[in-house]
């Protein structure tokens, strides 16, 4: 589900997305949206009536230094992951190019 005129950008619920073996994720369990910088009043309440637990932050180091706020809803909790990913990545790019 896309949540249409919601101030946090490509917000949605992967639970319609297919996994690689054909199941579906379940409802209402991983959301992904764009950053929660810009999120307004009304939107804060939606958020925190969602009940997550765990926010995961993938944007850049640069990216969090630019946003002068970012909101947390209530009770969760908060994890910036992109430059562990990243150097994840870059692990295994190194590891997949030596095979070729």
């Amino acid at each position: 589900m896309i949540y249409d005129n919601f101030s946090v950008i490509n917000f949605r619920d992967l639970g319609t997305v297919k996994t690689r073996d054909g199941r579906r994720l379940k409802k209402n369990i991983i959301f992904r949206g764009g950053a929660f910088n810009n999120v307004d009043e009304e939107d804060k309440k939606i958020l925190n009536n969602f009940g997550f637990k765990h926010i995961f932050d993938l944007r850049s180091r640069q990216e969090l230094d630019r946003d002068d706020f970012y909101f947390i809803p209530d009770n969760a909790n908060y994890h910036h992951y992109a430059e562990k990913i990243r150097d994840e990545i870059i692990e295994e790019l190194k590891k997949e190019v030596k095979h070729y």
